[in-house]
Parts: C-alpha cells; structure tokens; sequence
C-alpha cells in the first residue's frame, strides 16, 4: 500500500485489457458515484483504450481517485493491497483475474455474465449487477465499502472458492474424467 501511495483509502482494482468490451466506461461511472469516498480505484492494463479512459475519467472528475498502473509484474502485491475486486465486462470467457483475485480473499463485484457470474455466489463471496448498470455497480461496491466485516467474510469465502481452481484440484479432476474414458 504504501508503495502506491496508499494510506487509509478503500481500494478497488480492476486488472483487464483496456478494449471495449472490458466495460470501462460502466466501471468509472460506478466510481464517480462514489467520489465523496475515502476511495482509490487502481487499474492494472494496457490496451487501445487506455487514453480514451483516462481522458474520460478525467472529464468524470476522477483524477484523484483513479490510478491507472498499466501493465504490472507483480498483480499479486496489489492484489494484496486492496479490498474488492471489480470487473463489468460485456463478455468473459474464464476471468482468470477474478480467480486470482479471488485467490487473494477479494470479494468480487462483476457483471452477470458467464465468465464472472460462474465464480460470484451472490451475497457469499460478492455481488452480480447487469453489465451496464452504473447505479447496482456503485450501491454493490458502497455496500462493501460501508461493511469491512462483511468484505472479510466475502473474502474468505472467494479465498475458499479460488481453490476449486488450483492446479491440484484441475488435475485431480482431469485423472477423474481420464479414468472414465478408460473403462
């Protein structure tokens, strides 16, 4: 945190690909509604968008409020260093970065679509809002913000969840489907 230049502040992150269909302009219109917050929102990409998005959150009066990282070695360590996890895609395959994040006991706010809401139980391990819903996005990511006991028990639970992914799990679930194929 400190490294970032962090203290106190609640901190969402976002790491994605800056293209349209990460859904950028839904994310930082979420944001800007919570501009009154002690709130720091920090985006690890790069991508084709990436000045058109800073020019608009500038025009959304965030300066102050967004940090935008582009591409970052070690995720792991802002991972670390933040509280929520927060995607609105148009279209996922499997979000490898909510996984990760997940991995790092970050509830999840994202978009309902497959992809993202395959890993959200709603209210266990974070909240699901349709993709362009910039007030749900924005009252999803108060409510976390506003309950740092509900955000722990949210986390531990994605932290729980992300292991039905690692690599043991993966493989011992392939032997499985494997050994069928033989009899």
């Amino acid at each position: 945190r400190q490294d970032l230049g962090l203290k106190e502040e609640f901190v969402v992150l976002t790491v994605a690909e800056f293209i349209k269909r990460k859904n950028y302009p839904t994310m930082l219109g979420a944001i800007a509604k919570l501009a009154d917050k002690n709130i720091k929102y920090i985006i690890c990409g790069t991508g084709s968008e990436m000045e058109n998005m800073k020019e608009y959150a500038h025009k959304l009066g965030l300066d102050d409020k967004v940090k935008f990282l582009g591409y970052v070695k070690n995720v792991g360590d802002i991972m670390s260093a933040s509280d929520v996890f927060f995607l609105a895609s148009h279209r996922e395959g499997l979000a490898l970065s909510v996984i990760e994040s997940m991995n790092f006991g970050l509830p999840i706010v994202g978009s309902n679509v497959r992809g993202i809401r395959d890993l959200i139980e709603a209210g266990k391990n974070g909240f699901v809002c349709e993709k362009d819903d910039v007030d749900g996005f924005a009252e999803k990511l108060c409510k976390l913000y506003d309950d740092k006991e509900m955000r722990n028990q949210m986390g531990n639970e994605s932290q729980k969840m992300s292991q039905k992914y690692s690599i043991d799990n993966v493989k011992c679930e392939l032997e499985q489907i494997y050994n069928e194929f033989e009899k």
